[in-house]
């Protein structure tokens, strides 16, 4: 196998291990509320919120970026460098 071919297949592993990972942060993000509804006093509810909310949105975020049309060419080397 050509350097070029292998650097396609590690280009497509690492794109499929970061898309396992975005999706892993969203089941972190529902165990994370989880926890917050039964584990934590009403009165820090909103600070809970504070961070839940900004690790939400950064999961969301790679979730997005994981997933991109952009991500998927630069995988496959449609993309150039």
């Amino acid at each position: 196998m050509s350097s070029t071919g292998l650097d396609r297949v590690r280009r497509q592993y690492r794109l499929r291990s970061f898309r396992i990972a975005s999706v892993l942060r969203i089941g972190v993000v529902m165990l994370m509320l989880g926890a917050m509804l039964v584990g934590t006093a009403r009165t820090d509810w909103f600070n809970q919120s504070v961070l839940l909310a900004l690790y939400a949105f950064t999961a969301i975020w790679a979730l997005v970026l994981a997933f991109s049309p952009a991500a998927a060419a630069d995988a496959t080397g449609l993309r150039g460098h």
